[in-house]
């Protein structure tokens, strides 16, 4: 879902950006990071009337992680903008018929970031508030979402002009509730995500 969402903005954005670069933070900026990570889903279905009923069950996987970051830098310091951050890997879900399967734990929402040198090399650090997303893509093809609110932080360096590393977390507690057999169940992710990504900035 979100991975749709990233894809579209960063095309429409594109163009656009190619003609408002001009070597400084402040004004229209352009990231994409790529790496990887660890996931830790804590997975449960229940009785939405009793939701601790069944136990949680918790998984801890190695993932692909990247970053797209489209933002507005309000000086060489300050940014705000739009964070789309997707880690997606290989998951088994012990709470379902289906053997095994791929799928993504994703933030997006609005970002702040801050500088502490208005040119590099600097430190930096991030917050984004938006939504949590959670896709289990299961054998046949279908696509099972889910979507909360949610968060990561992130540390990063700006170790030369437009290069930087990333180290963030996320959390994010997606559910649904469906009716089976007349009985409404309940299904919820806990999700956390530790990444570490190189990106490149355009300014």
């Amino acid at each position: 879902m979100y991975r749709t969402m990233a894809i579209s903005v960063l095309t429409f954005a594109l163009p656009f950006a190619v003609h408002a670069f001009d070597g400084h933070r402040e004004g229209f900026l352009l990231s994409i990071g790529l790496g990887g990570g660890q996931r830790t889903i804590e997975e449960s279905i229940s009785p939405s009337d009793t939701p601790n009923l069944t136990n949680p069950i918790k998984t801890t996987d190695p993932v692909t992680a990247y970053e797209v970051k489209i933002s507005y830098g309000l000086s060489n310091c300050l940014i705000v903008g739009l964070n789309f951050n997707n880690t997606n890997g290989t998951y088994t879900s012990n709470l379902s018929e289906n053997s095994g399967s791929t799928a993504s734990f994703d933030i997006a929402g609005l970002g702040l970031t801050y500088f502490f040198a208005d040119r590099s090399p600097s430190f930096f650090v991030e917050a984004v508030f938006g939504m949590a997303g959670w896709q289990y893509d299961v054998d046949d093809g279908r696509e099972i979402p889910l979507v909360s609110t949610g968060m990561a932080l992130g540390l990063g360096y700006e170790f030369r002009k437009n290069w930087t590393w990333e180290i963030d977390a996320g959390w994010g507690s997606p559910k649904e509730t469906t009716g089976i057999f007349k009985q409404l169940v309940g299904r919820q992710i806990k999700g956390f995500k530790l990444n570490f990504t190189a990106h490149h900035i355009w300014y």
